[in-house]
């Protein structure tokens, strides 16, 4: 097996940009961040078309199956170790329901091969990229055996198959996207978006890309070679600005729905990706030696993690986002940049980088050694080790319950809400006070519950902002605490729930709160005023200055 050791420390770099573009994307509705105007989900096509280069760039041969073996092994150790952290922290973290079939399909990582929404997206969502990526890896030594003859044969059966799969899509009118809860149905989605049968085309063309860098070098000077640079950069955000209108063009025409929903959502930048790779490779440009400096690569080397953990925060922060401290968005944006970039660098160098090694290394050794060997081979360094338990705390802390005494939340409700309090939520929970203010940075809000049985807390507590005819006008829904896991009979905890004032619309006047579990009915709520067939209690609101409501009526 021959393998070029160089590294290219400028694609290096431009992985952590193309990691960007995805945690842009999936911030969209949060942290203030709306109407973007670029199509910034083809961030994956663009790590399937730098897969397909590198992987070329550093294997060019396979020629034995021992270097087929060692390949395989080698991208195990480079995906398995922080993969299967990632599905950890989520696990931990966010507690979804436990379905075994699906998380067989996740441990395998498979579930991006099963074009059902219950597989690709389930439990930490981003991963089904690194689904298909395992099919390419698979495929990979197949591929490049006698690349340099047979590249355009390959190239052209994997868009045939891309074709076939459009044409299919737009023949059974199949929908675009289904949630997890209808079903097995086949999508769109699941055809042109997840499957690697479609995205390995992407994957392709990256090689080809290789194949022609390895043959056709770009000459000149250093400004020539900065103006192709730049001028690759400027294509890229074209693509990403256009390619929806271009791709909605394309679909009234020659490519049907479905092409243009692969055009829109997967490989329709993949061009400009190319060429911006193939030109970034030269490395003699003022931009490529911009992205070889040492904060660049760091943020390339610990952008797979980033990758990871980004959506698994942000579902939390969504999830919980009333009981975080309320923050100016750009404030807020930028301590969950933090938090993530801090997690990303925990992952990987006490997770990526000594998982690779050990498994790389694992071979022929005892496993009484196993021990030994990974603790000699994690990084100790007090930076990454502080970071770490800083960010323990932090999340602890955030996602712990609030204890408070009998004595203190009896006193909690004010005597004009005392009529909306010690009200029972099905026989689970009671409410043993409450107090809300309004003032002109927005609701506070004050829960006491007490568990009326030992049970575990895996209920959604629903605040709702409602009008005088009790029509929701906007949620602040959270979910309870995961932590605390396992509560007994008597216990009690108190949430406190902030709802800014750009959220909270002028026909508001008062808050209703329910507590359900997704799909299912409201528990019943034996007294207080109520609506929804007694599911949920409502709560007037009192006047912006923060004085009590004058009476607690309700239908």
């Amino acid at each position: 097996m021959k393998s070029n050791t160089i590294k290219l420390d400028q694609l290096t770099s431009l992985r952590f940009f193309a990691a960007f573009m995805i945690v842009i994307h999936h911030c969209s509705g949060l942290f203030g961040i709306n109407g973007i105007k670029l199509d910034l989900c083809h961030g994956v096509s663009f790590f399937f078309v730098l897969s397909g280069f590198i992987l070329t760039y550093v294997y060019p041969s396979l020629n034995e199956w021992s270097d087929v073996k060692q390949f395989w092994l080698a991208r195990i150790a480079r995906v398995w170790p922080a993969y299967l952290a990632a599905f950890l922290f989520k696990m931990w973290l966010i507690s979804p329901p436990w379905d075994i079939p699906t998380v067989a399909a996740n441990l395998l990582m498979v579930q991006g091969w099963i074009p059902f929404t219950k597989y690709f997206f389930s439990y930490n969502a981003v991963s089904w990229s690194v689904s298909t990526e395992l099919f390419f890896y698979l495929a990979f030594p197949f591929l490049i055996s006698k690349w340099d003859r047979n590249w355009a044969a390959k190239l052209a059966g994997s868009g045939i198959i891309l074709i076939g799969l459009i044409w299919v899509s737009n023949h059974l009118s199949l929908p675009d996207f289904l949630m997890p809860e209808k079903g097995l149905f086949v999508t769109k989605t699941g055809i042109l978006y997840i499957s690697p049968l479609s995205r390995i085309f992407e994957f392709i063309f990256g090689m080809c890309v290789a194949l022609a860098w390895k043959n056709f070098r770009i000459q000149g000077s250093v400004f020539l070679a900065t103006a192709y640079e730049l001028g690759a950069v400027l294509l890229c955000f074209l693509s990403l600005h256009f390619m929806a209108r271009i791709s909605t063009w394309a679909g009234q025409g020659f490519t049907g729905h479905s092409g243009a929903l692969w055009m829109a959502n997967s490989g329709g930048s993949m061009l400009p990706f190319g060429l911006l790779i193939y030109v970034m490779a030269h490395g003699h440009g003022a931009v490529s030696r911009l992205l070889k400096m040492r904060l660049f690569v760091f943020l390339g080397e610990i952008s797979f993690s980033t990758y990871l953990v980004h959506q698994i925060l942000l579902t939390y922060y969504a999830e919980n986002i009333s009981r975080f401290p309320h923050l100016p968005n750009p404030v807020a944006f930028g301590l969950f940049l933090v938090v993530l970039l801090a997690s990303s660098y925990v992952m990987w160098i006490y997770v990526e980088v000594p998982g690779r090694r050990l498994i790389l290394g694992g071979s022929g050794i005892q496993w009484e050694m196993l021990a030994d060997k990974l603790r000699r081979q994690i990084v100790i360094s007090h930076k990454p080790l502080l970071c770490g338990i800083s960010l323990a705390c932090f999340i602890g802390y955030m996602d712990s319950p609030c204890s408070i005494s009998r004595k203190n939340a009896n006193k909690l409700t004010p005597a004009s809400l005392k009529h909306c309090s010690t009200a029972n939520f099905g026989s689970m929970f009671t409410l043993r006070g409450l107090d809300v203010k309004r003032k002109p940075e927005g609701i506070y809000l004050k829960l006491a519950w007490e568990s009326n049985a030992g049970q575990f807390l895996d209920y959604m507590n629903a605040v709702h902002m409602i009008d005088s005819n009790h029509a929701t006008i906007g949620v602040a829904d959270y979910a309870q605490s995961k932590k605390a896991r396992h509560v007994k009979a008597g216990d009690l905890w108190l949430d406190k729930v902030f709802i800014p004032a750009d959220r909270i619309d002028k026909r508001v006047t008062g808050v209703a709160i329910a507590i359900y579990k997704p799909n299912v009915l409201p528990l019943l709520i034996n007294h207080g005023p109520r609506d929804w067939d007694g599911r949920r209690l409502i709560i007037p609101l009192p006047p912006e200055n923060g004085a009590e409501v004058q009476n607690c009526s309700g239908q």
